[in-house]
């Protein structure tokens, strides 16, 4: 690609990236007054200082702070203005920030939550050979977990998240609740599964009740069993490898769609794969909406 497209590209990208963040926060309610920080930790992918420079070049309510010594946290600055009150501080910084980490994990495709995971591997500090020799140190895993790729958050990843938290500020709250609070469920169940406590299957399913209201929501299924095939065929095949691959989700979103839901043998590789989906899902839907908005025939974001 010649010089010159990438520096145009680069430059539509910002003045997009400016329009969808200026929209979801009104621009005549005062001074800017508050600034409310959160930290994220992520297991797969770390954020590199050029991409945080290239979106806090931009006069935008959100800014992003690079962590000390941890390239797999960062820290996220909203900026609200006088018209949020002190009592309404809370409420309204928490839901833009649950918005936010929704955007965040679905323009990312990873995995961003509050918390990191810990002891998922191991409980103990040490494990001592009384007969080996001096130094000698032994250590044992009780159970496989499951390893995110790992991969470097860049500006392209920044600006999809910018389009995923446009939508999502403009979801109705019907759908709000019926989509994207079972995806933050899912998340956070993920992010708290450790050796101790196993929540994997009850993410997957949280990502699979995300993935079936989403399709139902925006149009894509009718919320029978006889027309799932079909919508999950529909959108999905291109994105799966074989045909065998396409049967298996079908048979395991039936499996979660029992009454009780069967959650047996469930890992957490399966919900880290239904997350993914529903990332796929949200992010090709969530395109279409804003070209829709922005009465454009294609987005620049488009797949």
């Amino acid at each position: 690609m010649a010089q010159g497209t990438v520096r145009r590209a680069e430059t539509q990208g910002r003045e997009n990236l400016q329009r969808e963040l200026s929209r979801v926060i009104p621009d005549d309610v005062g001074e800017p007054k508050w600034q409310v920080a959160i930290r994220l930790f992520s297991p797969s992918q770390s954020i590199r200082n050029r991409a945080i420079r290239s979106w806090n070049k931009q006069p935008l309510w959100i800014r992003f702070f690079s962590v000390n010594d941890d390239r797999h946290a960062v820290d996220v600055e909203f900026t609200f203005r006088e018209a949020v009150s002190v009592q309404s501080l809370g409420p309204v910084a928490y839901r833009a920030a649950r918005m936010f980490v929704a955007a965040m994990n679905i323009g990312s495709a990873g995995l961003w939550w509050w918390q990191p995971a810990e002891q998922t591997k191991k409980f103990y500090q040490r494990i001592t050979d009384l007969k080996a020799p001096p130094g000698m140190t032994l250590g044992v895993h009780l159970r496989p977990t499951f390893q995110w790729q790992r991969e470097a958050l860049d500006g392209a990843h920044l600006e999809r998240v910018a389009l995923c938290f446009a939508t999502i500020c403009r979801l109705e709250e019907p759908v709000y609740k019926a989509v994207i609070e079972p995806y933050l469920n899912g998340l956070a169940l993920s992010a708290k599964s450790d050796l101790h406590l196993n929540l994997a299957p009850q993410a997957d399913q949280q990502f699979a009740v995300c993935l079936l209201e989403a399709m139902r929501s925006f149009g894509d299924w009718d919320g029978t069993d006889e027309a799932l095939p079909k919508a999950i065929s529909g959108f999905f095949r291109p994105l799966l490898k074989q045909a065998e691959d396409e049967e298996k989700l079908l048979n395991h979103l039936r499996q979660l769609r029992r009454e009780p839901p069967d959650l047996t043998g469930i890992t957490l590789e399966q919900a880290a794969i239904m997350k993914v989906l529903c990332d796929a899902y949200f992010i090709k839907r969530f395109d279409r909406s804003m070209a829709t908005a922005q009465g454009a025939e294609e987005s620049p974001y488009a797949q």
